[in-house]
């Protein structure tokens, strides 16, 4: 898996110059936990990746899977009258911050990719005509983001069999992307994993300095405490602060069902 940011970036804001073996060691872990945790709560890899998947998902309604249901006009040729159709013509796919679509294929008698005749090059969709990406955001250099992760479908719907859509697309940031435009999601990692570091140091050394939370003179004891310290996790997972601004910044994928 990619790293998101280096032992080096959070070692600097803390201003450890040359950090010890048993110190890089500790800092990995604590790093690869933290990026673990932002995986995870945002539901999609973070870092660019190309990924093909096969949709819509079987029976699974209120994960990535075909979304927003249209409505549009059928006529019968046979009755010679027009009706109201549900139509969904909107696929959701399984990452935010999609910035390419590679393909699409549609295969209505697809079994998701698991047949030798699955997906030929006859069932290749044309992007000019037949589909488009539900961008949200232009970033500077030209990149049109969807942050939804959204593919829509032009005059059609697309189908609702299980594994019958096979698309490849390119989603997440660059190294280069995180040091610009998304710096901010960057320096939060750095900063949660130096709040874990002062919390593991705390741990391993009970007698570390910081704020009194409370005191005893008889028998004379002291309870050290740091308010951003205490609300970090030491071990799995990350703080409630990082996950309500991951939430509040529109980096966790929102799940869509139809």
């Amino acid at each position: 898996m990619t790293d998101l940011v280096t032992n080096a970036d959070v070692f600097l804001l803390l201003g450890i110059s040359s950090p010890t073996a048993t110190q890089t060691s500790v800092m990995t872990l604590i790093r690869k936990g933290v990026e673990a945790g932002v995986r995870s709560e945002c539901h999609w890899q973070i870092h660019e990746q190309q990924s093909t998947v096969f949709l819509p998902y079987f029976n699974q309604p209120t994960v990535p899977t075909v979304g927003t249901a249209n409505l549009a006009m059928a006529a019968s040729a046979l009755g010679g009258y027009s009706f109201v159709a549900r139509g969904r013509n909107r696929l959701q796919l399984p990452s935010s911050f999609v910035k390419q679509i590679v393909s699409i294929y549609v295969d209505e008698g697809a079994i998701g990719g698991n047949g030798t005749g699955d997906f030929p090059s006859s069932s290749l969709l044309d992007p000019d005509t037949d589909y488009y990406l539900e961008s949200e955001v232009q970033a500077s250099g030209g990149t049109a983001w969807s942050k939804s992760g959204g593919v829509l479908r032009v005059q059609r719907s697309w189908p609702s069999t299980a594994g019958t859509v096979k698309c490849t697309f390119v989603s997440g940031f660059t190294a280069d992307e995180l040091d610009d435009e998304f710096f901010e999601l960057k320096a939060r990692i750095i900063s949660e994993c130096c709040l874990k570091w002062v919390a593991r140091n705390r741990f391993a050394d009970p007698g570390a300095s910081g704020t009194v939370k409370s005191e005893k003179i008889g028998e004379y004891s002291i309870t050290l405490a740091d308010p951003d310290v205490e609300n970090v996790l030491f071990g799995g997972g990350i703080s409630q602060g990082l996950k309500d601004w991951l939430v509040g910044n529109d980096f966790v994928l929102m799940n869509v069902g139809v």
